[in-house]
C-alpha cells in the first residue's frame, strides 16, 4: 500500500487519487489508496468506539495551475463508513484563459455511509477554475456531501476578481438522479453583488444529504431547520425527496457560514448514522 506515490511514468487515466474503503470485522478500513501529485492521502484514524475510518487528503502544493487536470475516484464497498476531509482550503492560482479543472468520481455500494466534507474553494484573480463531483449510490446507501467556496484572498481585496468559477454536484441515487446543482460565475459578465444574487456574501455552501434508510420525519427537518438560526449567515433547506434533501448557506466570511455549516453536520451525524460524538468531529474537521 503506497499512501503517497509521485511516479513520472503513470499512464493518464490514472486518477491523482484514487480511495478504497471496505468494512472488517467492526471497523472500515482503507483497502486501497494511491495518490500522485498533487495529492497525498493519510491513513485512516478513529473515534475511541467508533468504526468510522476518518481520512485526510492533502495538497501539498500551494495550488492549482493553469492546465491541471485533477481526477479523484473514492469507492465504498457495502456497509463500509468514511468520513474525508481537508486539513486546508483548495487555492487556485491564476490561470489565464486555460483554466484548472478537477473531476472527482464517487461510488457507495449498499449499506455504506460517506461523509465527503473537502475544505473550502479560493479562486484568485484571474483564475479559471471547473469542479465535477459525481456519486453513484447504491440502495441501501447513504451520502453527506459538501461544495463550498469563497468569491476570493477578500483581505487582498480580490473579491469576484476571478475569471470563472464553475462547480457542479450530480448525485444518482439505484440509477435515478436525485441531486443536480451547477454554481456557475462570471464575474467580468454578471454583476454578482446585485440584490437576489452574492449581494454582500463572500462564502456559499452547499451541503447535500442522501440517506438509503427511512424517509427523513418530520421532526428531523424541523430539527435541521431550527439551526438556520445565525444571523451572520442566512440559509434554507429543500427537501428533494422523502430521503434527500440539501441546505445552502451564504456568509460574509468563513467562520460565519462554518459554525452553522457544522451544526447541521453535527445534527446529520448524531440522528442517522447515530455517532454522538460530536466532540470528536470538531477535532477532525478544526482546521477547516
Amino acid at each position: 500500500m503506497s499512501f503517497f506515490s509521485p511516479v513520472p511514468d503513470i499512464p493518464h487515466d490514472t486518477p491523482n487519487l484514487r480511495l478504497v474503503f471496505k468494512k472488517e470485522g467492526k471497523k472500515t478500513v482503507l483497502a486501497e489508496s494511491f495518490s500522485r501529485m498533487p495529492f497525498c492521502a493519510f491513513p485512516p484514524f478513529y473515534s475511541d468506539d467508533g468504526g468510522c475510518a476518518y481520512t485526510y487528503v492533502v495538497n501539498p502544493t500551494p495550488g492549482y495551475l493553469a492546465g491541471d487536470r485533477v481526477e479523484i475516484d473514492i469507492l465504498l464497498q457495502p456497509h463500509a463508513h468514511a468520513f474525508i476531509t481537508a486539513p486546508s482550503a483548495t487555492k487556485i492560482l491564476k490561470t489565464g484563459p486555460n483554466r484548472a479543472e478537477q473531476t472527482t468520481h464517487i461510488h457507495i455500494a449498499d449499506g455504506a455511509i460517506l461523509e465527503y466534507i473537502p475544505s473550502y474553494v479560493i479562486p484568485f484573480a484571474g483564475s479559471r477554475f471547473r469542479q465535477r463531483t459525481t456519486i453513484h449510490m447504491e440502495e441501501g446507501s447513504t451520502c453527506l456531501s459538501l461544495d463550498w467556496f469563497s468569491t476570493g484572498r477578500i483581505s487582498r481585496g480580490e473579491n469576484l476578481a476571478f475569471e470563472e468559477y464553475d462547480s457542479s454536484t450530480m448525485v444518482i441515487y439505484g440509477g435515478k438522479p436525485i441531486v443536480f446543482d451547477r454554481f456557475l460565475l462570471r464575474p467580468q459578465d454578471e454583476d454578482y453583488s446585485a440584490l437576489g444574487r452574492m449581494e454582500s456574501y463572500t462564502v456559499s455552501a452547499l451541503l447535500c444529504l442522501v440517506h438509503g434508510g427511512p424517509g427523513l420525519s418530520k421532526s428531523f427537518l424541523e430539527g435541521m431547520r431550527d439551526l438556520f438560526q445565525d444571523k451572520a449567515a442566512v440559509g434554507g433547506l429543500s427537501a428533494l425527496s422523502a430521503s434527500a434533501l440539501t441546505a445552502r448557506i451564504l456568509g460574509a466570511n468563513i467562520p460565519s457560514v462554518q459554525k452553522p455549516l457544522f451544526q447541521l453536520i453535527g445534527f446529520i451525524r448524531k440522528n442517522l448514522p447515530a455517532i454522538e460524538d460530536n466532540s470528536f468531529l470538531h477535532r477532525v474537521v478544526r482546521l477547516l
